[in-house]
């Protein structure tokens, strides 16, 4: 979507389905990939991290069996996941 609003077309070479695997490529030095600042923290020792700009949003959500209702455990975990990762944000600056 970012590269599309500008009308801009990267040449790709590799596409990988996990955001753990793009990071890991990119510390070892196989180009550069766009990902949430979460899983690029664990890299934070062996990439460079620059925050977007525009400031890009990011939603998480949760899954359970269509047939189920969500359980208070559940919710509760979710809860606690977005305080966590909004902290994060502030304390990082990308929020």
């Amino acid at each position: 979507q970012i590269m599309d609003r500008d009308g801009v077309r990267p040449k790709t070479a590799i596409v990988v389905s996990q955001t753990a695997l793009a990071c890991e490529l990119v510390a070892r030095g196989v180009g550069f990939t766009i990902c949430d600042p979460l899983v690029a923290d664990a890299f934070r020792d062996r990439v460079g991290v620059v925050p977007l700009k525009p400031h890009f949003r990011l939603a998480f959500g949760t899954l359970h069996r269509k047939a189920d209702r969500a359980t208070p455990a559940v919710t509760d975990l979710a809860k606690i996941i977005s305080e966590e990762a909004a902290a994060f944000m502030e304390r990082r600056k990308f929020a």
